[in-house]
């Protein structure tokens, strides 16, 4: 089960002055300095340090479980007058799920899906797999295919463009808000440094190791565990 914090009301309070605050975190942080020079390896040096950032960032952990984080900064957007941020949203959807697990053998399931949705449609084509991606907040379509090379439209024949139609059709009467969007969403295949010239065979591992790695978020954050493609042959980093 998550570690969940209650949080029945959240106060308003008044917030420092900006310069005072900025004064009592200089020399918080010029005092934690010298503490660090002169105990480097304390454990109570680093505890204040990581409280110094928690206390200058507001990066404290409220709620994680499954990949949802909910910091204590997100939680401050329940504030009267803010508007809240997808992250308390995502928060409660994964809460809610986990209360279906325990609803009564007569209620129907119900399933929550986050603001961060990412659909998924494995396409099998030319004997070859690989992956469209459908990113319903950052309204963008994605192709993922282990397969290096330039010519998209031979590669692809329509295929990505086809699916983008027929989704929005579908979309259409679920959310129309936003299909005016999807439809003019720009098709983008992805160019991880793990793509292949020679493993066209195993196109079917890949699909299925890039589904269950890839969560909508930019290259730079997805740790595939994928080496890349060395000479003619690939390497596998399970």
């Amino acid at each position: 089960m998550p570690i969940i914090y209650i949080i029945m009301q959240v106060p308003e309070f008044e917030t420092p002055d900006e310069s005072n605050q900025n004064h009592l975190k200089k020399e918080f942080g010029e005092t934690l300095d010298k503490g660090k020079q002169l105990f480097p390896e304390s454990d109570k040096m680093k505890e204040y340090e990581q409280r110094f950032e928690e206390m200058t960032t507001g990066r404290i952990e409220i709620f994680l479980w499954n990949n949802v984080t909910c910091l204590k900064h997100h939680i401050q957007s329940l504030q009267i007058g803010k508007e809240v941020l997808f992250h308390v949203v995502d928060a409660y959807t994964s809460i809610l799920n986990e209360d279906e697990k325990f609803r009564a053998a007569e209620s129907p399931y119900r399933f929550f899906c986050s603001t961060m949705v990412t659909i998924f449609f494995p396409i099998f084509s030319g004997n070859h797999f690989y992956l469209i991606c459908f990113n319903l907040r950052k309204i963008c379509v994605d192709i993922i295919d282990n397969r290096s090379g330039d010519r998209v439209d031979i590669m692809y024949d329509g295929i990505p463009e086809a699916l983008q139609e027929n989704f929005g059709l579908y979309m259409a009467q679920k959310s129309p808000r936003k299909i005016k969007f999807l439809n003019n969403a720009p098709v983008e295949r992805l160019e991880m440094k793990w793509r292949t010239s020679n493993k066209n065979v195993d196109s079917g591992v890949f699909v299925m190791h890039h589904m269950e790695t890839y969560m909508g978020y930019t290259l730079r954050n997805w740790d595939c565990k994928f080496a890349a493609e060395v000479g003619c042959k690939t390497n596998f980093c399970f």
